[in-house]
């Protein structure tokens, strides 16, 4: 038997473990959800209409329940525990789908699917606890900082296995409660939004259950009854964001997804014996193809496709098993179309993978104990410990590469408060704006919240390529009023690879260290 005490306390540590080791350097979305605890336990733990130091027009229209759940702690106690959020949240979820399976492989429509229930729910738990498609280190990094992934993904979960228990039993209590998880979902996680959407629209195809609709439906009225109306302004800020990431956001910061260009790079840089190459070509695989995603941080769902094809018939003579089923193969069918160019708009294509993982390893452990498939268990786990040391050796050198820049970020910012430089309009060239707020109070030039405000125009005329503001500085000088323009000095040497040159030697220096000018204008 499995005890789930320890794979719950398994869960907690291989997430809490870079933090509790301190090799963990935070992340921009961390520092703007702390913004927005901030600034609404300064506001009474009421909604504030915008957050304070963006220059750009706009309103506070981010999902707020992790934003509230931070701002029950004070600045410090939050810094400190907020990174372990990730941890707690998935030691839950581990919780609720160990006894959730242990429910429902009672049932008797499925006893003769499950020798032991016990055995089955325990190794759903552990496969999730330990599944690379949780650990992973890379392009937003769910488990390791303070953001609302983790927390959205929980309550999506719960929605659907609570849509299994209305599909399978019916009931308006049932569904009432169902709702109201699926609201909680849509006031913690924009994409938590998309996949209750696009995930009922082609379960509810599948099953030929139209009334699964209703969950994001009944979700969305929730959400405003609980948010007073609010939940509003975050759904037209959702769309006019996706619009807008359509039109001209996805174009500067999707083009390296899913490029060929990466797989040519990787084998020049073997072929010419090339270390840091093949390293950097890697990396940039392992972060940016989904189709290598796929296959890296995916193989239980794999396996899982082929055991399935090989006993349909025995699996789909189950309801609450095809029910699962179509969970899985809805998210497959939105991966594989998400992640073609013109949908990149949509969001990472894989994290609609990750949504379906509850269903996955459900199902999963299943069929490894209904058909003697232990072997394969073990092959997983032994790849999931070797996937996570690998992991912790790649958090270990990021940490370790980016700690320079960190220090001299830091010493920036001390040298700023030692100076009263607080209050003032600043021009970055470096990706920091949410830093520069949260540490200094000043005011830059970025939106307070979903790029609602914001034309397609506009946005041109601001950025040459987001993060890199327009090199017409004088022109952003004139509008906005910027005082100082604070240099990384590495940004200003690639701009200058890419054609873009900045004339900041005409303003008067006034700091510098390792890797930061700071000119007053």
């Amino acid at each position: 038997m499995i005890d789930i005490g320890w794979i719950v306390v398994l869960t907690f540590a291989l997430r809490a473990a870079p933090n509790l080791l301190g090799i963990n350097h935070g992340g921009g979305d961390q520092t703007y959800h702390f913004i927005a605890a901030q600034a609404i336990r300064d506001n009474n733990y009421r909604l504030p209409d915008k957050l304070k130091g963006f220059l750009l027009p706009g309103v506070y229209d981010y999902p707020p329940l992790f934003h509230y759940l931070l701002a029950i702690f004070p600045r410090t106690t939050r810094e400190k525990i907020a990174p372990f959020t990730g941890a707690v949240i998935d030691s839950v979820q581990v919780l609720i789908l160990y006894f959730f399976s242990l429910w429902l492989f009672q049932q008797p429509q499925l006893i003769h699917y499950a020798a032991d229930a016990t055995k089955v729910a325990g190794t759903a738990s552990l496969l999730f606890a330990t599944s690379p498609t949780l650990l992973y280190w890379g392009c937003g990094p769910r488990a390791y900082h303070a953001t609302p992934r983790a927390l959205g993904e929980l309550f999506t979960a719960i929605t659907f296995l609570g849509g299994l228990v209305y599909y399978s039993h019916g009931g308006s209590f049932i569904l009432l409660l169902t709702g109201i998880f699926a609201a909680l979902a849509l006031l913690t996680s924009k994409f938590s939004a998309q996949v209750l959407v696009f995930f009922t629209i082609g379960m509810a195809g599948f099953l030929k259950a139209p009334s699964l609709m209703s969950l994001p439906m009944l979700g969305a009225v929730c959400a405003v009854i609980f948010s007073g109306g609010h939940y509003r302004s975050i759904l037209i800020g959702w769309l006019k964001h996706l619009i807008l990431y359509q039109q001209i956001i996805m174009r500067h910061l999707l083009v390296s997804r899913n490029r060929l260009a990466e797989f040519r790079n990787l084998f020049a840089s073997v072929r010419a014996r090339n270390f840091k190459g093949c390293l950097v070509s890697g990396r940039s695989l392992l972060v940016r193809n989904t189709y290598v995603i796929l296959a890296v941080r995916y193989l239980g769902l794999i396996a899982l496709i082929i055991l399935a094809a090989i006993n349909w018939e025995h699996l789909a003579q189950n309801r609450e098993i095809i029910y699962l089923l179509s969970w899985i193969a809805v998210s497959v069918i939105i991966f594989f179309i998400i992640s073609l160019r013109p949908f990149l708009f949509l969001g990472e294509s894989d994290r609609y993978l990750e949504y379906s993982l509850p269903a996955q390893v459900i199902v999963l452990s299943l069929m490894i104990h209904s058909f003697n498939a232990e072997t394969l268990l073990v092959s997983m786990l032994v790849y999931h410990g070797g996937f996570y040391l690998l992991t912790f050796l790649w958090i270990y050198v990021d940490f370790r590469y980016v700690l320079p820049k960190k220090e001299q970020e830091r010493r920036l910012f001390e040298w700023l408060r030692r100076e009263g430089i607080s209050g003032k309009k600043v021009l970055y060239i470096d990706n920091i704006p949410y830093e520069i707020i949260y540490e200094t109070n000043n005011l830059v030039l970025f939106p307070p919240g979903n790029f609602t405000h914001i034309s397609k125009d506009q946005f041109v005329k601001l950025w040459q390529q987001l993060p890199w503001p327009s090199t017409d500085l004088e022109r952003l000088i004139k509008e906005y009023g910027f005082e100082y323009i604070i240099v990384y000095r590495k940004n200003v040497a690639l701009a200058l690879q890419k054609g873009w040159v900045y004339k900041v030697d005409q303003y008067s220096i006034i700091y510098k260290n390792d890797a930061y000018d700071v000119y007053k204008i």
